[in-house]
């Protein structure tokens, strides 16, 4: 009787223990081909990766997908450990420790028409432009300056309101991944959405940014940092990086 009181007393907090140990990792919720989201399954190619690092570390860890802004405040806050694309402008004030990107996007302006894409650019320009949440904070310097010197420019969280804004002119263009807007085009396109037609039949045009950001996953624990870093290398040298991202691209 003692025995099976000592173990229902030890098991549960041995439980709590193991759960505490994880590394509570971040990641964004809107972001496919990357992230994928299917109910509390993740998938993609930026989850496959950390899923065969940390492996490859023997880190233990729980992903959590959550949008851009509130990855942020989670991260400042203390609550996660880790997390994935973070502005390292936003954490000036806390220990920060940043490791590999995992693989580099492909930002740019996305429009229909073609002038549209090649005004985005221009200090003070009028278009409608919206970009992907926190875009004004990640991009950096120049980009910042871009978007404060426009009048109206706005962010969304979820990078399907791009392609459905500029599809019914409420956008005149789009910033983002030409990945990530690809993939909701293409989604759009094979649905039964009243614009799924027309949407297979428009061309959407994609101008890359002149000035991409690196966006590194980052840590609040260096030991922990360290660990995950080498393990990509690693796995970066085998080639097991390139293959996972083989799965899910083709370009």
């Amino acid at each position: 009787m003692k025995f099976l009181l000592c173990l229902f007393i030890l098991f549960p907090a041995y439980a709590f223990s193991a759960e505490a140990s994880k590394i509570r990792f971040g990641i964004n919720a809107f972001m496919p081909p990357y992230v994928i989201v299917e109910g509390e399954s993740f998938s993609g190619i930026s989850v496959d990766i950390l899923k065969s690092v940390f492996k490859k570390a023997n880190l233990p860890y729980k992903l959590e997908a959550l949008s851009n802004r509130r990855l942020n405040e989670l991260f400042i806050g203390g609550d996660f450990t880790g997390v994935m694309y973070l502005s390292s402008g936003s954490v000036e004030d806390i220990p920060v420790f940043f490791g590999p990107e995992l693989i580099p996007f492909k930002n740019g302006f996305m429009c229909i028409e073609k002038k549209y894409c090649e005004q985005a650019s221009v200090l003070g320009n009028s278009l409608r432009m919206a970009g992907f949440q926190n875009a004004s904070k990640v991009m950096g310097i120049k980009f910042k300056k871009l978007t404060d010197s426009m009048e109206n420019y706005s962010e969304v969280t979820n990078q399907k309101e791009q392609i459905m804004g500029l599809f019914s002119k409420r956008f005149d263009v789009v910033f983002g991944d030409d990945r990530v807007l690809r993939y909701h085009i293409d989604h759009i396109a094979k649905s039964s959405h009243v614009y799924s037609k027309k949407v297979r039949e428009t061309k959407f045009i994609h101008r890359p940014y002149s000035h991409q950001t690196p966006r590194p996953v980052a840590f609040a624990n260096k030991g922990e940092r360290d660990l995950f870093f080498k393990a990509y290398k690693e796995l970066k040298a085998s080639g097991e990086i390139e293959r996972i991202i083989e799965r899910y691209l083709n370009d």
